[in-house]
């Protein structure tokens, strides 16, 4: 029979082999019962089907199988935006995946349904994770996500635009960025003079940028939600009053 286990979210392909080994040794438990198909499912970052996530998953799978004969990858390749919602139906019908790489996961550490990175992963593997990445994939200390993928976010400005406005040089406080704003708007007719991608695609990340950059925080050290702090107030607070109430900002589609 197939056997079925279950290891972190957010699987480093480089480390992908690896884990599966020693998860798929550790649920065989020596017995001889047929091979171990493992249930894969992963976020989609392309925009066609010739940049689809699929084709490198695809490949991770068939080089992990060449190399450990008995034990078959299964892969499933949704959408990032639909795939919360998609592992979700999966579990509620009995169907986890065993390896799941996506965004969030301390839901599913609250129902005890992950493994520790360190159950799956030496410690010298471990300490070659950045900081920043490693934290952000601990619940209250535990590592659980295995970095796979960051996006850096930048502030980028028109330069043409700057000119005709009289800017020379781009904002640097929150208060340069409302004044940089509001000259656009007085100078340079038809122009938005400042894009807030708090869509669909874009509010989490947006969101943590201003709560980061007013001081503030999602969660404290122990995981209590910080959500509604006085700093998170005052910061969103701001960004009301100055940009979006002003008319000086418009929701813009990320890509």
């Amino acid at each position: 029979m197939n056997r079925r286990v279950h290891v972190p979210t957010r699987v480093l392909g480089g480390a992908l082999a690896g884990a599966l080994v020693l998860t798929a040794v550790s649920a065989c438990g020596g017995q001889d019962d047929g091979p171990v198909t493992l249930r894969l499912v992963a976020a989609d970052y392309g925009e066609s089907p010739e940049t689809s996530s699929q084709h490198y998953w695809d490949a991770v799978a068939r080089d992990f199988e060449a190399a450990n004969p008995g034990i078959r990858v299964s892969v499933e390749v949704d959408s990032w935006t639909e795939i919360g919602k998609k592992v979700e139906d999966m579990i509620a019908a009995g169907k986890s995946p065993d390896l799941l790489q996506t965004g969030g996961f301390a839901d599913q550490v609250a129902a005890d349904r992950l493994y520790p990175a360190s159950d799956v992963l030496s410690v010298d593997t471990q300490a070659r994770f950045l900081d920043t990445f490693a934290h952000a994939g601990q619940v209250v200390g535990t590592q659980y996500g295995i970095p796979f993928v960051s996006s850096s976010r930048v502030l980028f400005y028109n330069k043409a635009v700057f000119r005709q406005a009289g800017i020379t040089q781009p904002p640097a406080t929150w208060n340069e960025l409302r004044q940089d704003a509001e000259k656009i708007k007085a100078k340079v007719p038809g122009v938005t003079p400042y894009g807030l991608p708090l869509g669909p695609e874009e509010a989490p990340a947006e969101s943590m940028l201003w709560t980061l950059s007013g001081g503030g925080s999602i969660s404290d050290d122990v995981g209590n939600y910080t959500i509604d702090s006085a700093q998170n107030q005052a910061t969103f607070g701001w960004l009301k009053s100055n940009l979006v109430a002003t008319g000086l900002r418009t929701r813009t589609r990320a890509r």
